[in-house]
């Protein structure tokens, strides 16, 4: 055990649901977290291969203890720990949702020794930081990692998340030198209106990466991606200088700090889209990442492949002279101008055929219209019902299903409403005291994790979809997610109007349509249009957690998340 640090010695075994892992070494700890380098065995193409994984653990170096076998414990029963944890399992939320190339890839989250985890991608190009310290970076490839960067970020912006505290030790590089964001801790999550979490704040973020609205909290209530568009222009300030940032009430006293950079020869374009990234005033900002980004891509100022070695400028072009001309002569009008005349509208006509129709209408018509409609509805239903049963579709209590040759058949619309696991009817907001199985209002939220039985799936009185549709309707169970994971295709498309994915039998070639409805968090809405997340009804092994599915227009996977998530619920029937 290393006792000068807290963290588990090398060595040491961690068993996720998925994984085992074993501590190779510490790479770095903060007030809430220890990261480790570890190995773990993963099946690939040519069979089980050892490979190189991060996990970060929630360790709270002022308020928890370790064990001599690496248990931690809480030194403390005031809560605080616990509400710590909470965020630190949230951010692991929020990562595994994430799914870009520059945001840091999740594998799983667990616990295991009284604590919680999760594993990731280890990037074995170090931090963004270390290159800047190690080497420096030149403009034209900051100008290209700040490009990548701000990518992820607008992908995040999308999704109404906010980092929050971007600066270079939250990038990483992969082997072949592309950023990676990592570290979602002061993560936040807004509706689709702009409205926060209920129950969160902003946190302060880092002294010269963070805008002065940052650390008031009243600027909480909107969604506001110019406090990631500060810190991404303070992050490049870091690449082309190598120096961090005056903090903002230094910039906003003293005004912007352009010497350092003109004293590494950096662009004027590059150093005015610097300055307007970092603007004491959120006004005065980009208003998106995408602004920012083409203001140092070329579009307006110069373009990232531009040489900046201004001791050696390119030679600047002699202008041309210009050609003489004679003045102009003036043009004596000599006829007038003809302005063609618009044709007469035949509104009369119009007006004499809707007489006539009206006519009759009223004189007999209205028979035969209606027998004509009745007609095209009776063969638009013959059609619907040809389909009906191409598609294996039946009723059982009102609802329709899909046999999609599969060990249960599939419900063709959702039950109406978000629900936290175990919740039968929709709720306005979800916290951990309003649950159903959080009886013991007694204890605080982190206690409530425990109060669940040790099940592994709901009773029939708990299933949402018993309870609203009746009959033989359920929630489908984590191996049953499964099964239409790997025995569909699915296809990410647009019906009636709403995103999602039709999941087509790979058997016989029926399909079901599953909307990206987005989640309920608390008493808000996310990502309606870009996710979705669907409830089964296996909880994991630790009973706050149950097993669910999620997606988005890249990829399909499968999930764990806080009984109290408000997810959607596709049922199914024997």
């Amino acid at each position: 055990m290393d006792n000068r640090n807290q963290a588990l010695s090398k060595g040491t075994i961690l068993r996720g649901k998925v994984y085992t892992y074993q501590i190779e070494k510490a790479l770095g700890q903060g007030t809430f977290g220890i990261t480790y380098l570890a190995s773990t065995s993963m099946q690939g193409p040519l069979g089980e291969v050892t490979v190189p994984v991060a996990v970060k653990e929630f360790f709270a170096k002022e308020l928890d203890s370790r064990m001599a076998d690496g248990t931690v414990t809480v030194r403390t029963e005031d809560g605080v720990a616990h509400k710590y944890a909470r965020a630190f399992l949230r951010e692991s939320e929020n990562l595994s949702k994430m799914k870009h190339p520059g945001i840091v890839n999740v594998l799983e989250s667990f616990e295991d020794k009284g604590t919680c985890y999760y594993s990731m991608e280890y990037l074995s190009g170090g931090s963004l930081d270390d290159k800047v310290k190690r080497q420096g970076i030149p403009e034209a490839e900051a100008l290209k990692i700040t490009k990548k960067i701000g990518e992820a970020l607008g992908y995040m912006h999308e999704r109404k998340v906010m980092h929050l505290d971007l600066k270079p030790k939250n990038v990483m590089l992969k082997a072949d030198g592309s950023p990676v964001i990592i570290d979602f801790g002061l993560s936040k999550q807004y509706d689709g209106k702009g409205e926060p979490e209920s129950s969160t704040t902003i946190g302060l973020g880092t002294p010269g990466y963070a805008p002065l609205e940052q650390a008031n909290q009243i600027s909480d209530r909107k969604f506001q991606p110019t406090i990631d568009i500060y810190a991404l222009g303070a992050t490049l300030y870091k690449m082309l200088t190598g120096e961090t940032p005056p903090s903002a009430s230094d910039i906003f006293n003293e005004g912007f700090p352009e010497e350092p950079l003109v004293e590494k020869g950096v662009s004027q374009a590059t150093v005015n889209a610097v300055r307007k990234a970092m603007s004491a005033a959120k006004k005065d900002r980009p208003q998106a990442v995408e602004e920012f980004l083409t203001m140092i891509s070329g579009e307006e100022g110069t373009t990232i492949d531009e040489p900046t070695d201004k001791s050696n400028p390119r030679p600047t072009p002699k202008p041309e002279p210009k050609p003489v001309s004679k003045p102009k002569q003036k043009t004596k009008l000599t006829q007038p101008i003809t302005i063609p005349k618009k044709k007469k509208s035949k509104v009369w006509l119009w007006v004499l055929i809707a007489c006539v129709i009206v006519a009759a209408y009223v004189l007999g018509g209205h028979n035969e219209v209606s027998r004509r409609y009745r007609h095209e509805q009776e063969q638009r239903r013959e059609q619907w019902m040809e389909r009906y049963e191409e598609y294996g579709r039946t009723t059982t209590s009102s609802h329709d299903w899909v046999d999609l040759g599969l060990s249960v058949k599939w419900a063709t619309c959702n039950v109406g409403g978000y629900f936290a696991w175990g919740e039968t009817r929709p709720k306005s907001e979800y916290t951990w005291s309003n649950l159903r199985y959080c009886a013991d209002n007694s204890g605080d939220s982190f206690t409530k994790y425990n109060t669940l039985d040790n099940k592994k799936k709901l009773e029939m009185s708990d299933d949402a979809a018993r309870q609203n549709w009746g009959g033989s309707w359920r929630m489908p169970t984590n191996d049953e997610w499964t099964e239409l994971r790997e025995k569909c295709t699915w296809t990410w498309t647009t019906q009636g109007g709403k995103n999602g994915y039709k999941v087509t039998s790979k058997t016989n070639g029926r399909s079901i349509f599953l909307p990206a409805d987005g989640e309920q968090v608390e008493g808000s809405f996310f990502y309606a249009t870009f996710d979705g997340f669907y409830w089964s009804s296996s909880l994991t092994d630790s009973p706050h957690t149950a097993w669910s599915v999620g997606f988005n227009s890249n990829s399909v996977y499968r999930s764990f998340d806080g009984r109290v998530s408000g997810y959607s619920i596709r049922p199914v029937t024997e």
